[in-house]
């Protein structure tokens, strides 16, 4: 599963350095930038343990504390999270739901509106849908069986979830993000 693998520095870094260790473990991976001090990459979500275990590496080979943030797609949620991740998880990889569960921790809940944004636009029936996907353990056909639809209609109402939000709810990391949605935006 593809995710974006986006990155915030404290300081300006050497772009050339950055791109030879990123292609070094994810070879091929070509890399974006916004400004002097991030950016982002598309690369499969199997090579987050690659960075996180790198990422001291790429610290001190940039001499600049950095952040890679793991997230599904662009955004408001992405944005914000990118431009303050830094102070909570210098020098570290971490998914976007793993930061919101620690903002959250510290009773900062600022992250609710842009939260909010990411789901928005997803009509009532397949939240409905998606919820109870998460209630079930992430099983189809108990979802199904639930809600007292067909297979093949959740797994309509699923896929048109995943284009609507390029947010594959299969992956735990992403669960938890539309969980963190339900629990503090929804309240169903």
């Amino acid at each position: 599963m593809k995710k974006i693998f986006t990155f915030q520095s404290s300081e300006p870094f050497d772009h050339d350095v950055f791109n030879g260790l990123i292609g070094e473990l994810i070879p091929g991976t070509e890399v974006f930038y916004e400004d002097n001090k991030s950016g982002s990459f598309l690369a499969d979500s199997i090579f987050a343990s690659i960075i996180e275990n790198n990422i001291y590496a790429i610290h001190q080979a940039l001499n600049v504390r950095i952040n890679i943030l793991i997230t599904h797609r662009f955004g408001e949620l992405t944005d914000y999270c990118r431009r303050s991740v830094l102070d909570y998880f210098p020098n570290q990889c971490v998914n976007i739901s793993d930061f919101l569960f620690k903002r959250t921790s510290f009773g900062d809940f600022y992250y609710i509106h842009y939260l909010k944004s990411e789901f928005d636009d997803v009509p009532e029936e397949i939240l409905e849908t998606v919820g109870a996907f998460l209630r079930c353990g992430l099983n189809g056909i108990e979802t199904a069986r639930m809600l007292g639809i067909h297979r093949n209609t959740f797994n309509y109402r699923l896929n048109e979830f995943i284009k609507k939000t390029d947010c594959d709810i299969r992956d735990y990391h992403n669960a938890v993000l539309l969980e963190l949605y339900f629990q503090f935006v929804k309240r169903h």
